[in-house]
């Protein structure tokens, strides 16, 4: 509940704070995407909810109704920025999964000789 409420008090505030009408305000609009998407987060954790399930229906529910009252400037930033983060975090996904495989067979390859030192003793 507490990211609907919130996905949908964002797009009032885009729609009364008329950031589309201003020139070279896709950032200003962008900020404030990302700071009230975060801070619904907190609201939801600290309310002993998930935050990760409220910023998901917070994202749902902005798609739905704050993107209409988005500048087409500002829709573009946003969609490139979503797919900048995007490509981002699964590159770094990767490397740690890239890096804790290479991990688990060296140290199991250490435990195994180890393993037949102490056998041989």
């Amino acid at each position: 509940a507490v990211g609907i409420i919130a996905g949908l008090a964002l797009a009032m505030s885009l729609k009364f704070l008329r950031l589309f009408e201003l020139q070279n305000a896709a950032g200003a609009e962008l900020i404030l995407l990302v700071c009230a998407s975060y801070s619904q987060f907190i609201l939801a954790e600290i309310c002993g909810l998930s935050g990760i399930v409220s910023t998901l229906f917070c994202g749902a529910t902005a798609v739905i109704y704050a993107s209409r009252n988005l500048s087409p400037s500002a829709r573009e930033l946003t969609e490139f920025s979503a797919a900048l983060l995007a490509r981002f975090t699964e590159i770094i996904i990767f490397i740690l999964i890239g890096f804790g495989f290479c991990l688990y067979t060296f140290a199991e390859r250490q435990t195994h000789e180890i393993r037949d030192a102490l056998l041989q003793a």
